[in-house]
C-alpha cells in the first residue's frame, strides 16, 4: 500500500489525523522497509510526510527511523530520493542526532554540489548548521574551488560563501585564487569570471595587489581604452589633498611601515621615488609608473591610512577594482572565443577527414545506359540485393554508380534539392484554375458563386420577373424582350 500510487496518498492523509501514539506506531511499521520506501517515488513521499506531521521528533518511532537513516546516510546522499530524506533530518533534528548525516554530507560535498538536489542539501546544512559545520564546508569548498566555479549548479555554493563569508574567508579565497594557475583556470569560464569579479568587489587593497600581480603573469594584451581610462583616473586621484597627505606621512615615518616595505623590497627604491614625486604635486603621467605597480602604491596608501575613514582613498580603491574587472572580463571573453574557435576547427577537421575517406573509396564500374523500363527493373533488383545475404558474400552497397529513380516526394509534385546541411523542398507553381463553362464562352474571372436556391418563375406572360437567389443575394430580371432587348 505504501508504494501504490493511490494507497500512499491514503497513508499520507492518515498521518495528519492519527493521535501521537498511533503516529509513532505507524512510523515503526514504515521503518521496517525504510530503504525500499526511500527509493520508491510514492514511498518517499510517505517518509517525508512522517517528518512533516510529527509533533514529537524524539518519540520512539521517530528515533528508530532516524537510527536507520544514520546507518545508511552515506549511501542515501548519492540517491536522488534519499537526498530529500537527508534534507528533512537536517532541518528537524539538532546537532547531536544528525551528526552521522552531517559527516556524510561533508564527505560527499564535491559530488553533491554538482547535482541539483544535492546542491540544496549542502545549502540547508550551511543554513541550519553551526559555525563548525560551516567552517568544515568552507574548507572543503576551498579545496575544490576551481572545479566548483566551472559548474552552473556548484558555483552557487561558492557564491553563498562569498556573500555570507567573513573578511578572513574572503581573504583566504583570494589567496587560493592566486595560488599556482588557479586564477587562469578559473577565468576560462564565465561562471569563474563572475566569481573572481565578486571576490574583487569585497577584497581589500592587499588582495587586489596580489590578484593584479597574478594577472600580469598571463594577460599579455590589455585594451588601450582600459589603460587610458585608468591613467586618467589615477592622474586625478593622486592630486587630491587627502591622498597627498598620506604620501607625506609615509615619507616622514618610513620606519613605521617596514612590513609593507619588506613586501615590496624588490622595487622599494622606485616606489619611494614615485611617492616623493607625487607628494611634490608632480603629474602621474610624468613619473612613468608601470601599470603593474599602481596597485602597490594603493596598498601602501591604505597601510598608512589604517582604519580611519578616508573617502578619497575609497574612490581610489574602487577605481583600481574597476580596472581589474575590465582586465578579467577581457581575458575571459578572448579565451572563450579562442576555445570556441578551436572547437569549430576540430569539427571542420573531422568533416574534412570524413570527406577524404569517402573520396578514397573505389568507385564502382559504371553500367551502360539502359531504357527507362530496364532502369526501373535494375533499381528494384539492386534494392532487393542490399538487404539479402548470400552465402559466401558480405552484404554491402552493390548499387550502381548512376541510379535513375524518382524519389517519393517527386510523385507529389515537390522538387527535392540537397545542399550542404540543408534540405530544400521547392513546391511547384500552383496550377491555374480551370475556366468555368455553362452553355457559353469561358468566364475569364472564374466561376460564379454556386446557386444555392432557385425560386421557380411564375406563369409566362408578356412581362414576368424571375427571382434568382445567387450566393445569398436575390436579383430581379425582367424577361420583357421589347423593353430590354433580350
Amino acid at each position: 500500500m505504501l508504494v501504490d500510487k493511490y494507497g500512499s496518498r491514503v497513508v499520507e492523509k492518515g498521518l495528519g489525523y492519527v493521535s501521537p501514539v498511533d503516529h509513532s506506531t505507524w512510523v515503526e511499521e514504515i521503518s521496517k522497509d525504510l530503504e525500499m520506501l526511500i527509493r520508491d517515488p510514492n514511498g518517499n513521499h510517505v517518509v517525508q510526510q512522517v517528518f512533516e506531521t510529527t509533533t514529537n521528533p524524539y518519540c520512539r518511532g521517530m528515533l528508530i527511523m532516524l537510527e536507520r537513516i544514520n546507518e545508511s546516510a552515506l549511501f542515501l546522499c548519492t540517491e536522488r530520493y534519499g537526498q530529500k530524506i537527508i534534507q528533512r533530518v537536517i532541518t528537524t533534528y539538532n546537532d547531536h542526532y544528525r551528526a552521522p548525516v552531517k559527516a556524510a554530507v561533508i564527505k560527499m560535498m564535491k559530488e553533491l554540489c554538482v547535482d541539483s538536489s544535492g546542491h540544496s542539501l549542502v545549502r540547508d546544512l550551511i543554513h541550519f548548521g553551526n559555525n563548525e559545520d560551516r567552517e568544515m564546508l568552507f574548507q572543503e569548498c576551498l579545496t575544490n574551488l576551481v572545479s566548483l566555479t566551472k559548474g552552473n549548479v556548484s558555483v552557487k555554493i561558492v557564491e553563498y560563501f562569498i556573500k555570507n563569508g567573513t573578511k578572513e574567508q574572503i581573504k583566504v579565497m583570494a589567496e587560493r585564487l592566486c595560488w599556482q594557475n588557479n586564477l587562469e583556470e578559473t577565468l576560462e569560464d564565465y561562471n569563474g569570471c563572475n566569481i573572481v569579479e565578486q571576490i574583487l568587489k569585497l577584497s581589500g587593497p592587499q588582495q587586489l595587489q596580489e590578484i593584479h600581480q597574478k594577472l600580469t603573469e598571463f594577460v599579455d594584451q590589455i585594451p588601450k581604452k582600459v589603460t587610458v581610462k585608468m591613467h586618467n583616473n589615477m592622474e586625478l586621484n593622486f592630486q587630491r589633498p587627502m591622498i597627498n597627505d598620506l604620501f607625506k606621512a609615509y615619507l616622514i615615518n618610513l620606519d613605521d611601515y617596514a612590513k609593507v616595505r619588506d613586501k615590496h623590497s624588490a622595487n622599494i627604491t622606485q616606489i619611494d621615488t614615485w611617492i616623493r614625486g607625487l607628494s611634490e604635486r608632480q603629474l602621474f603621467s610624468t613619473l612613468h609608473v608601470p601599470d603593474k605597480h599602481v596597485s602597490s602604491l594603493i596598498e601602501i596608501l591604505s597601510e598608512v591610512n589604517g582604519t580611519s575613514h578616508n573617502p578619497e582613498l575609497v574612490i581610489l580603491i574602487q577605481d583600481i577594482r574597476n580596472y581589474l574587472n575590465c582586465i578579467v572580463w577581457h581575458f575571459t571573453r578572448t579565451k572563450y572565443q579562442f576555445l570556441s574557435s578551436l572547437k569549430r576547427a576540430s569539427v571542420i577537421e573531422t568533416k574534412d577527414n570524413y570527406t577524404e575517406n569517402i573520396k578514397k573509396e573505389p568507385e564502382t564500374q559504371k553500367t551502360p545506359e539502359k531504357s527507362s523500363n530496364e532502369k526501373c527493373n535494375s533499381k528494384m533488383k539492386d534494392v532487393t540485393n542490399v538487404n539479402s545475404r548470400e552465402p559466401g558474400k558480405k552484404s554491402g552497397r552493390n548499387l550502381p554508380a548512376k541510379i535513375f529513380y524518382r524519389p517519393p516526394m517527386a510523385t507529389a509534385g515537390i522538387e527535392v534539392r540537397m545542399t550542404r546541411g540543408n534540405l530544400n523542398l521547392i513546391s511547384p507553381p500552383p496550377r491555374l484554375q480551370p475556366t468555368f463553362r455553362m452553355n457559353g464562352p469561358p468566364c475569364p474571372r472564374g466561376p460564379p458563386p454556386p446557386i444555392t436556391h432557385l425560386i421557380p418563375p411564375p406563369p409566362l406572360t408578356s412581362a414576368t420577373a424571375a427571382k434568382i437567389n445567387i450566393g445569398g443575394a436575390v436579383f430581379n430580371s425582367e424577361l420583357n424582350t421589347r423593353n430590354h432587348g433580350w
